[in-house]
């Protein structure tokens, strides 16, 4: 049992010890040297993880409708205030990293540590300059050599896997190589191959049915590009003087181009609802709509700004994406709302999305089945 002289002593030391810690903590936060930022968590969760998505930066500005928040210096995310969970204070992460890098050892271990760090706290960027340091510091180092993406060749070469499985005749499907010849069949089974019959109310010939089954040809290499090699139409029936078909051609539209003949109803996963488009549709268009009916996608659209990098903005008439067709994902989403590759990603859990680079090989874009029924 403590004596009460030993106690009251105790006592009398955390009464002024509390004090000098509470000046010191004042002291820091004054001199900013304790800078503090915003940690974000959202409602929405990472298809694959499964875990609530964080956005790390500064909140710049703040309304009863949203928030903007500095991710990165120089770049900022303007986010919806029913979207979001929770917000935690927590040190913006690229002001935590400068204060690391001057700390570690200017060693190929130390660097590899702090890219790892950088890379989970979304500092891609500064994550790649420092495993770059580290094959720098040790050309053999595996692991920084693995998250720069080289594998040795059959020559104990450092190369870029890509290039290296490329050569061998590899394809990447769903984060593994396989050989071409497999492709197609996987991706058959794997449910990306499309079916679609496209129906001209108007009675044509059958150089107008097979004109459209050329630009069908072409919307199917769009939307392979799109979806950076992971959806394309495998095949379209064609046919007149009907009414039927999730592709439908409207009287009077036959030999139009008129976009704005172009409705879609909303679709989803393993179907594709009806969608109006006139006979001379484009590429662009053709995504557009098919964006709305396989893929159940909104127009990217918000008063006065439009999400610039889209194919399914509100005006088509606005932009040009025939060299890079795109869906807008997470880091250049400007509309309200998810983002397109979000929601295509919840519904196909197992698709490789954008950031991670899939391999579009142009000499295997599949090539759709064309079947003309002249009536």
């Amino acid at each position: 049992m403590k004596s009460r002289p030993e106690t009251r002593r105790k006592k009398t030391m955390r009464n002024k010890l509390l004090p000098l810690l509470l000046l010191f903590l004042a002291g820091v936060l004054i001199s900013g040297d304790f800078c503090r930022a915003d940690e974000v968590i959202l409602k929405k969760k990472d298809p694959k993880t499964k875990k609530q998505i964080t956005i790390e930066g500064k909140i710049l500005e703040t309304d009863k409708e949203k928030i903007v928040v500095e991710t990165y210096p120089g770049e900022k995310k303007t986010i919806l205030q029913k979207d979001i969970q929770q917000i935690l204070k927590a040190p913006p992460p690229w002001e935590t990293y400068e204060g690391k890098k001057q700390k570690i050892k200017d060693t190929a271990s130390e660097h590899y540590k702090l890219g790892k760090w950088c890379n989970e706290h979304g500092l891609q960027k500064e994550a790649k300059q420092e495993w770059e340091k580290t094959v720098e510091l040790d050309p053999d180092h595996k692991e920084a050599r693995k998250e720069l993406g080289y594998i040795k060749d059959d020559n104990g070469k450092w190369r870029p896997e890509k290039e290296v499985m490329t050569e061998k005749g590899m394809v990447r499907f769903e984060g593994t190589w396989v050989e071409s010849a497999k492709f197609e069949d996987l991706m058959k089974k794997g449910g990306y191959a499309f079916t679609l019959k496209a129906a001209f109310e108007d009675d044509v010939d059958e150089k107008t049915l097979k004109e459209f089954g050329d630009r069908i040809t072409a919307a199917s290499a769009y939307l392979w590009e799109g979806t950076r090699g992971q959806f394309y139409i495998a095949e379209i029936t064609i046919t007149d003087k009907s009414s039927a078909g999730n592709v439908l051609i409207p009287k009077g539209y036959a030999h139009s181009s008129d976009f704005n003949i172009a409705r879609s109803s909303l679709g989803g996963k393993g179907s594709v609802a009806t969608f109006r488009i006139p006979g001379q549709v484009d590429r662009y268009t053709f995504l557009h709509e098919f964006g709305h009916a396989a893929f159940g996608l909104d127009d990217e659209k918000k008063p006065n700004n439009l999400c610039r990098s889209c194919v399914m903005r509100g005006l088509a008439k606005d932009g040009d994406w025939s060299k890079d067709p795109q869906f807008c994902h997470e880091k250049n989403h400007e509309a309200s709302g998810i983002d397109c590759w979000g929601r295509i990603l919840q519904q196909w859990t197992k698709l490789v999305g954008p950031d991670n680079d899939p391999c579009i090989p142009k000499d295997k874009i599949p090539q759709p089945k064309i079947i003309i029924e002249d009536k």
